[in-house]
């Protein structure tokens, strides 16, 4: 991989800055160029930071050598972002139509 030199956790916070730079600039972007009403944007916003934050737990639980801890932040932390953020896409979606 491009990023050799640095380790797994190193390579985990990299992305996970890129993922909420995404995020927040996704959110932004529909803001300003839709006029997406605050409620619908917090509520996606909210289920992807709770995905983002599942994805840190389920990641750093296995680097740390605890496989199950991961498999718990996948389904405990990660399945109620995709829900919060399923709701909150819908929402917006058909106020932009």
């Amino acid at each position: 991989m491009f990023l050799g030199i640095f380790t797994g956790i190193e390579v985990l916070f990299f992305l996970l800055g890129v993922m909420t730079t995404l995020a927040l600039g996704s959110l932004i972007w529909l803001k300003l160029s839709h006029g997406i009403k605050p409620g619908q944007l917090a509520l996606f916003g909210i289920g992807l930071l709770v995905i983002i934050a599942g994805i840190a737990w389920s990641v750093s639980s296995v680097l740390e050598g605890e496989p199950q801890a991961g498999s718990m932040g996948m389904m405990v932390i990660i399945l109620p972002g995709l829900v919060l953020s399923a709701i909150g896409g819908r929402q917006i979606f058909s106020a932009m139509r």
